[in-house]
């Protein structure tokens, strides 16, 4: 590859322009957008835009010690404020969405990057609860974690399902996200 090669002409696409950023960023300390790179596909145009960039400390999010639980952050305290006040049968917080997806999927497979990601991620294995006055914070090791699935649902209905579906949280027991497939009769699932 010469510098003055087209990174998009030989191949790189977003995703490649994405992960050149991330390497970009990490080897010179420099903010380089996806942009730019689309925008200067060469590596001495490139060259060019870091030399003209300055250059910043990379932040990282230091790991915290297990504890049995954790501080919450002004946001979560007050949603969880709000939430108790307005009550359990309150979805004021609830952020519900859906996708229709033309044919059908594996069930098993897609359940089981749910729990890929449930166990990766401690957010989705996380509850609150209050500890001396104060709200905080725990994570469970793991969770009991089944995807729901509907059979032969009519397209018509997925309106009415879906209403269903959006229901309250206990903010004391996780997970706090919840999931439904949906198999539809015209050949579509949500």
């Amino acid at each position: 590859i010469s510098i003055t090669d087209n990174l998009l002409e030989i191949g790189g696409d977003s995703l490649f322009a994405i992960n050149l950023c991330v390497k970009i960023q990490d080897k010179f300390n420099v903010q380089l957008f996806v942009k730019d790179i689309l925008d200067n596909p060469t590596i001495q145009a490139l060259s060019d835009i870091i030399t003209t960039k300055s250059t910043f400390e990379v932040q990282s999010i230091k790991t915290v010690q297990k504890s049995d639980f954790y501080e919450t952050s002004s946001a979560q305290r007050r949603i969880y404020y709000a939430s108790t006040i307005a009550g359990n049968n309150s979805v004021l917080y609830n952020t519900p969405g859906g996708i229709i997806l033309d044919g059908f999927i594996d069930t098993q497979k897609l359940e089981k990057c749910i729990h890929t990601l449930i166990n990766r991620h401690e957010a989705f294995r996380t509850y609150f609860e209050l500890h001396d006055g104060n709200v905080v914070q725990k994570i469970l090791d793991n969770i009991d974690f089944k995807l729901d699935i509907l059979d032969d649902a009519n397209f018509e209905d997925i309106d009415t399902i879906f209403k269903k579906f959006v229901k309250p949280f206990d903010l004391s027991k996780a997970p706090l996200f919840r999931t439904k497939f949906v198999k539809l009769t015209n050949g579509k699932s949500s």
